[in-house]
């Protein structure tokens, strides 16, 4: 059975920090129902890619740690949290790979709040950006700071949903891609999707 969309959307959040496109959601589809990938194996793919390695970076458990909370919370660990993830690391019972997408299912409270609100957007932004153009870096770099604006607060979902039309104004017109300067692109990273799964892999990188 493949994945679904809302676990892929989970993924996409917790390894990237940004909604889901279209051909990403259809890719992993996919590829989980040929290969019989479980949600857990679809994340540790996704975070061998260029994109989560750059959220990511190979660091010692106690670092790591904190940039999950970082880049899927937006704060800083508590000190009971932080000691419980930095054991399960050092002991081996969960490795780098699984840690992002583990410590988004373990969140509760104003946490889940958070995260439910995420989703919500990511939802949204990933429906209504079918018709535009989100694909490449630059693109997941304004998605990505768009869903940073949402919180707990249920009024930060509706700010958000509601600066969606500006925001594929300016994906559409090319207002965040990067521009030619001297045959190079300054502002931009790129990559030929090869395997047309709206990721860039390091293979893929150019």
């Amino acid at each position: 059975m493949a994945v679904t969309v809302t676990q892929l959307q989970a993924l996409y959040v917790a390894y990237f920090g940004r909604p889901a496109d279209a051909g990403g959601i259809a890719f992993w589809q996919a590829r989980s129902e040929s290969e019989g990938l479980d949600a857990s194996a679809v994340g540790e793919a996704l975070y061998e890619s260029a994109e989560a390695r750059a959220r990511y970076p190979d660091e010692a458990p106690e670092a790591l740690v904190d940039r999950v909370y970082a880049n899927i919370l937006g704060r800083s660990p508590d000190t009971t949290g932080r000691a419980f993830w930095i054991e399960e690391l050092e002991s081996g019972r969960l490795d780098a790979a699984r840690l992002p997408l583990t410590v988004f299912n373990a969140v509760r409270g104003g946490d889940a709040d958070h995260l439910d609100n995420r989703i919500a957007a990511a939802d949204v932004f990933t429906d209504q950006a079918v018709a535009t153009d989100y694909i490449g870096q630059p693109a997941a770099a304004v998605a990505r700071d768009w869903l940073d604006g949402i919180d707990a607060d249920a009024s930060s979902l509706t700010l958000a949903s509601n600066s969606l039309a500006g925001l594929f104004t300016r994906i559409s017109d090319g207002a965040v891609t990067g521009h030619a300067l001297d045959g190079y692109i300054s502002g931009a990273d790129v990559y030929v999707d090869t395997n047309g799964n709206g990721v860039a892999e390091a293979s893929e990188q150019q």
